[in-house]
């Protein structure tokens, strides 16, 4: 399987607040594991859509 790297900042907003993130072009996502806590993340919309385009859109 091909590895795809996804630029992404910390998120510290929650809840109602994470609105204006998405009103800026950012899509909030969490990170989680079996073993690692949950990381709150914000990624561009742009290169999400890039993503997708480029990479398909099934797993």
């Amino acid at each position: 399987m091909k590895k795809i790297k996804l630029e992404a900042k910390t998120r510290l907003e929650r809840g109602a607040k994470v609105n204006k993130g998405r009103q800026s072009g950012l899509i909030p996502a969490v990170v989680y594991g079996k073993a690692v806590a949950a990381k709150s993340l914000w990624i561009s919309t742009l290169d999400f859509k890039r993503l997708i385009k480029k990479s398909g859109e099934s797993a």
